[in-house]
């Protein structure tokens, strides 16, 4: 009788060490994981910045240098940086739509996917420099409905080319401190995860 009970309270302590085996690490990692957030790891593979939610922009027509209005959903079908300067566009406004040229350019056979399209608060001749640009006057009313019904988290500014989804939803935004391989690099996963535009 003493040898069963010697062999039963043996087999339990064999099990109860494979299951502390197998359940062990994971009570360890769950408690790293959810009880010390400096363990977490940080789950953002972009590298511009996500605008949360994604806002919905309204249709608007935006007029064009020579006075002409674009059609309601020039935003639309297409993936669409977007950059507004409402000054003169100085060095900062050169320096963003060069760089956003650039990085269209860099997409190769991708890039017609892509279009650029800059609101400007004054009349600067760019024809020479971006002749794919869509330049239109941020000081028309659908220039300036469109801008007001950007979050508080990426109200407009010189600093940022903002990216807006083929949905016409404003999502992400690219400081123009940061490195623009950046925004090349989130632009070529965007091109090939997406199934629109």
């Amino acid at each position: 009788m003493t040898n069963a009970n010697t062999t039963n309270r043996r087999s339990r302590w064999q099990l109860l060490v494979l299951f502390l085996l197998f359940v062990g690490p994971l009570a360890a990692a769950w408690v790293l994981y959810y009880g010390n957030p400096d363990w977490r790891p940080e789950d953002r593979s972009n590298h511009g910045v996500l605008i949360e939610p994604p806002t919905p922009l309204p249709e608007e027509m935006l007029r064009l240098a020579d006075g002409s209005e674009t059609e309601p959903d020039v935003l639309r079908h297409v993936w669409t940086l977007l950059y507004i300067d409402q000054g003169d566009c100085a060095e900062l406004c050169q320096e963003a739509l060069y760089r956003s040229r650039q990085v269209r350019t860099a997409l190769g056979k991708e890039s017609e996917r892509i279009q650029r399209v800059f609101l400007r608060g004054s009349n600067v001749d760019l024809a020479d420099d971006h002749p794919d640009l869509i330049v239109a006057d941020a000081r028309s009313a659908g220039a300036r409905d469109l801008i007001a019904t950007f979050p508080a988290s990426a109200q407009p500014d010189t600093g940022n080319i903002y990216l807006i989804d083929p949905l016409g939803n404003l999502m992400m935004r690219f400081p123009l401190e940061d490195n623009p391989r950046g925004m090349l690099l989130d632009l070529k996963k965007l091109l090939k995860l997406s199934r629109i535009g």
